[in-house]
Protein backbone atom coordinates (compact mmCIF):
# COMPACT_ATOMS: atom_id res chain seq x y z
CA UNK A 1 0.00 0.00 0.00
CA UNK A 2 1.54 3.31 -0.70
CA UNK A 3 0.62 6.38 0.99
CA UNK A 4 1.04 9.90 -1.03
CA UNK A 5 0.06 13.00 1.64
CA UNK A 6 1.87 16.21 2.95
CA UNK A 7 -0.36 15.55 5.75
CA UNK A 8 1.62 14.70 9.02
CA UNK A 9 -1.49 12.50 10.69
CA UNK A 10 -1.18 10.42 7.18
CA UNK A 11 2.12 10.04 7.40
CA UNK A 12 2.02 9.05 11.01
CA UNK A 13 -0.74 6.50 10.24
CA UNK A 14 1.58 4.99 7.27
CA UNK A 15 4.65 4.94 9.54
CA UNK A 16 3.04 3.29 12.45
CA UNK A 17 1.76 0.91 9.39
CA UNK A 18 5.10 -0.19 8.82
CA UNK A 19 6.57 -1.34 11.78
CA UNK A 20 6.41 -4.73 13.40
CA UNK A 21 7.20 -6.75 16.89
CA UNK A 22 9.21 -4.96 18.81
CA UNK A 23 9.31 -1.66 16.88
CA UNK A 24 5.32 -1.53 16.77
CA UNK A 25 5.34 -2.09 20.23
CA UNK A 26 7.90 0.67 21.21
CA UNK A 27 5.59 2.96 19.08
CA UNK A 28 2.41 1.99 20.81
CA UNK A 29 3.74 2.71 24.13
CA UNK A 30 4.91 6.26 23.60
CA UNK A 31 3.51 8.63 26.01
CA UNK A 32 -0.08 10.20 25.24
CA UNK A 33 0.59 13.49 23.55
CA UNK A 34 4.37 13.23 22.67
CA UNK A 35 3.61 13.12 19.24
CA UNK A 36 2.79 16.35 17.44
CA UNK A 37 4.31 15.89 13.85
CA UNK A 38 5.91 13.77 11.67
CA UNK A 39 9.16 15.34 12.18
CA UNK A 40 8.91 14.38 15.80
CA UNK A 41 7.72 11.02 15.82
CA UNK A 42 11.04 10.13 13.02
CA UNK A 43 13.11 12.17 15.31
CA UNK A 44 12.14 10.06 18.56
CA UNK A 45 12.37 6.59 16.08
CA UNK A 46 15.72 7.55 15.15
CA UNK A 47 17.33 8.37 19.05
CA UNK A 48 15.45 4.84 20.06
CA UNK A 49 17.15 2.82 17.51
CA UNK A 50 20.06 4.60 16.17
CA UNK A 51 22.12 2.20 17.97
CA UNK A 52 20.98 -1.23 15.43
CA UNK A 53 21.49 1.07 12.66
CA UNK A 54 24.19 -0.15 10.06
CA UNK A 55 26.52 1.69 9.48
CA UNK A 56 29.14 1.70 6.63
CA UNK A 57 32.15 -0.64 7.68
CA UNK A 58 36.01 0.95 7.10
CA UNK A 59 38.89 -0.72 5.22
CA UNK A 60 40.49 -1.35 8.37
CA UNK A 61 37.32 -3.37 9.55
CA UNK A 62 37.53 -5.42 6.85
CA UNK A 63 40.99 -5.99 7.23
CA UNK A 64 40.78 -6.98 10.73
CA UNK A 65 37.50 -9.35 9.85
CA UNK A 66 39.09 -12.74 10.95
CA UNK A 67 37.08 -16.61 10.31
CA UNK A 68 36.64 -17.91 13.88
CA UNK A 69 38.25 -21.20 14.85
CA UNK A 70 34.65 -23.51 14.84
CA UNK A 71 33.06 -20.65 12.26
CA UNK A 72 31.76 -22.40 9.07
CA UNK A 73 33.05 -21.07 5.83
CA UNK A 74 29.59 -20.39 5.04
CA UNK A 75 28.80 -18.56 7.90
CA UNK A 76 32.37 -16.54 7.71
CA UNK A 77 31.40 -15.92 3.83
CA UNK A 78 28.20 -14.55 4.46
CA UNK A 79 29.67 -12.41 7.10
CA UNK A 80 32.66 -11.07 4.88
CA UNK A 81 30.55 -10.33 2.24
CA UNK A 82 27.63 -8.31 4.01
CA UNK A 83 30.69 -6.45 5.39
CA UNK A 84 32.25 -5.92 2.09
CA UNK A 85 29.20 -4.72 0.81
CA UNK A 86 28.75 -1.78 3.13
CA UNK A 87 32.70 -0.90 3.33
CA UNK A 88 33.61 2.49 2.24
CA UNK A 89 36.13 4.10 0.06
CA UNK A 90 38.10 0.63 -1.48
CA UNK A 91 37.96 -0.83 -4.51
CA UNK A 92 36.70 -4.55 -5.41
CA UNK A 93 40.17 -5.92 -5.81
CA UNK A 94 41.09 -4.82 -2.52
CA UNK A 95 38.13 -6.76 -1.03
CA UNK A 96 38.72 -9.64 -2.72
CA UNK A 97 42.84 -9.71 -2.29
CA UNK A 98 42.11 -9.34 1.65
CA UNK A 99 40.24 -12.49 2.15
CA UNK A 100 42.68 -15.34 2.05
CA UNK A 101 44.03 -13.31 5.21
CA UNK A 102 40.71 -13.16 6.28
CA UNK A 103 40.61 -17.05 6.52
CA UNK A 104 41.88 -19.46 9.21
CA UNK A 105 44.37 -21.76 7.68
CA UNK A 106 43.75 -24.27 5.50
CA UNK A 107 43.68 -25.54 1.97
CA UNK A 108 41.04 -22.80 1.01
CA UNK A 109 43.46 -20.25 2.06
CA UNK A 110 45.92 -21.53 0.54
CA UNK A 111 44.06 -22.24 -2.21
CA UNK A 112 43.20 -18.55 -2.46
CA UNK A 113 46.66 -17.32 -2.28
CA UNK A 114 47.76 -19.36 -5.02
CA UNK A 115 44.80 -18.01 -7.71
CA UNK A 116 42.74 -14.87 -6.45
CA UNK A 117 39.43 -14.74 -7.90
CA UNK A 118 38.61 -12.34 -10.52
CA UNK A 119 35.26 -10.62 -9.32
CA UNK A 120 33.28 -10.73 -5.89
CA UNK A 121 31.02 -12.75 -8.15
CA UNK A 122 33.50 -15.61 -8.58
CA UNK A 123 34.14 -15.33 -4.98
Amino acid sequence: MAYYSKSDPVKCRAFSQSLKGEALEWYYNLPPNTIDSFRTVMTIFRKHYATNRKDGVTAAELVNLKQEKDESLRSFMQRYNEAARRVKGVNEEFIISNLPNSLKLGYLSEHLYARLPNSMEEL
